[in-house]
């Protein structure tokens, strides 16, 4: 069969029945351990699947969450891309490029002016315009030696909490957190569970007044063993336990402090792993910010899927006008065009005119913008875009900032 010859295949959505072979290929591709996964935490639904069969057989899959994301302060619906994959005795055929650019257009046609995904390698996603929209830092660290500067007593008090009281009691923090960020999805019952899934621990800060305003979610394991020729050795003086930051959510700087003290408090571990925003406090807080070792990370990937309706699903905290210009979308080719937006606290429009844009922009250019990974004036730098009129970068940069650094909380 020649490649890109896909007409022996029959794409859909993958029957209730045939959820255990779909799920067999994408832990398969994805050297999943069948024993360390719970199914009923974070489920793929039949109806979210779009799925590549041969002779009744799935052989490529790919799964689309209807998340609810934040931007910029604002709710927009986007397609949550996971589970891509192919069996690999029908790889190089085209199915992956006809399962992706599918799922644009059923973005699309739903309402959903982005996809977005965590991608196993960039590259394969940046040929379907999708754009870096977000980074993380990657932080390993021994506790001992990540004093926060000054040294001011955290106040207010920490709590462990059970994980089944985890949603109840952390909720209202999460979604002061999620409110002013990008890229962070709103959580029903069935995502909360996924945060605090098996092994999972769980510790609160309560105010002076008794409010929960900031939590950690995180894991305990232990890291280092001695042997010698009888088998395992009693335990060496040094710590010998990791503790794995899965979530750290804060309202203000007191309630950062609090939990960064709270896991500086178990003195059995030696090792700390935090995958962070690029904005996290700590980077700016400790004595001694080297010992974080931060290695910078690629976060969330994102697909423009309707130009028009991201533009205006996100607030504009400056005030401005501008016209962009999208030459060509091949997988959506309705963003092609010239679009000005008027844009400020006030609100937003965005109407399609004629001619040249201020501004031109490739369609991954623009899903780093819209969503404040990279300012315009950076695009320009690295040739994602040109302006007409350099002078005016910096009103351009203003307009499309955001409040935090763009970064996901949720791994899906």
């Amino acid at each position: 069969m020649a490649m890109d010859d896909l007409s022996d295949f029959e794409f859909r959505h993958a029957r209730p029945d045939e959820m255990e072979d779909y799920l067999r290929i994408v832990r398969y591709v994805f050297g999943d351990d069948p024993e360390e996964l719970e199914d009923d935490e974070f489920p793929m639904q039949p109806s979210w699947t779009w799925v590549g069969c041969h002779k009744g057989k799935i052989v490529s899959t790919s799964g689309g969450y209807p998340f609810i994301m934040r931007l910029n302060g604002c709710d927009v619906e986007v397609d949550g891309v996971s589970n891509i994959g192919t069996d690999p005795a029908y790889r190089r055929r085209g199915l992956v490029r006809r399962l992706v650019t599918d799922r644009l257009q059923q973005a699309h046609e739903a309402g959903r002016p982005a996809a977005v995904l965590y991608a196993s390698y960039g590259a394969i996603y940046q040929r379907f315009g999708y754009g870096l929209a977000s980074g993380s830092m990657y932080c390993n660290f021994d506790p001992r030696f990540a004093a926060l500067q000054f040294g001011e007593k955290p106040e207010g008090q920490m709590e462990r909490i059970t994980r089944d009281r985890v949603e109840g009691v952390c909720e209202d923090s999460y979604m002061d957190f999620m409110r002013k960020r990008s890229l962070m999805m709103q959580r029903n019952d069935r995502m909360w569970k996924f945060v605090v899934r098996k092994g999972a621990q769980c510790a609160v800060h309560r105010d002076e007044t008794g409010r929960v305003d900031g939590y950690l979610v995180y894991r305990l394991r232990e890291f280092k063993r001695s042997t010698g020729p009888y088998g395992e050795m009693p335990g060496e003086p040094d710590p010998d336990q990791r503790l794995e930051i899965q979530e750290l959510v804060w309202t203000d700087i007191k309630s950062f402090r609090a939990l960064w003290e709270y896991v500086r408090a178990h003195d059995l571990v030696g090792s700390v792993t935090y995958n962070a925003p690029v904005d996290d406090p700590a980077w700016s807080m400790l004595l001694e910010p080297r010992v974080l070792k931060p290695l910078l990370y690629e976060g969330i990937w994102l697909r423009v899927t309707d130009l028009k309706s991201l533009l205006q699903s996100r607030l504009y905290d400056h005030a401005g006008s501008v016209s962009l210009q999208v030459d060509e979308d091949a997988a959506c080719p309705w963003n092609a065009g010239t679009w000005r937006l008027d844009a400020g606290p006030g609100g937003q429009e965005v109407t399609p005119v004629g001619g040249t844009g201020e501004v031109r922009i490739s369609i991954a250019g623009l899903a780093s913008l819209i969503t404040g990974h990279f300012s315009l004036s950076h695009l320009v730098r690295i040739g994602r875009a040109s302006v007409s009129d350099p002078a005016r970068l910096p009103l351009l940069d203003a307009l499309f900032s955001t409040r935090y650094a763009p970064f996901c909380l949720t791994d899906f």
